[in-house]
């Protein structure tokens, strides 16, 4: 049986939360061109995630439980953007 998201196009921005720095992962699903990936670090900063959530503009924002994920979720409250905490 064929997962119901492998038929499926999705933008997946990830942050594994610093508490200085934060790496981002920009995940493309494509299944009819392929998967890509992109890395890169910003600081944890508000202006920072802004930036990232307006320019990558993803389907989901995932990021984990931390002192900085109740600031975050509002964040991506204000600017409409999906999110899932882990």
């Amino acid at each position: 049986m064929t997962p119901i998201l492998a038929h499926t196009t999705m933008k997946i921005l990830a942050l594994d939360l610093g508490k200085f720095k934060t790496v981002a992962c920009i995940y493309q699903r494509n299944p009819d061109t392929g998967d890509v990936h992109e890395f890169t670090t910003v600081d944890t900063l508000r202006t920072e995630f802004t930036t990232l959530i307006r320019r990558y503009r993803a389907d989901v924002l995932v990021f984990e439980t931390s002192t900085a994920a109740g600031w975050l979720a509002d964040l991506c409250d204000e600017l409409e953007q999906p999110f899932l905490v882990a």
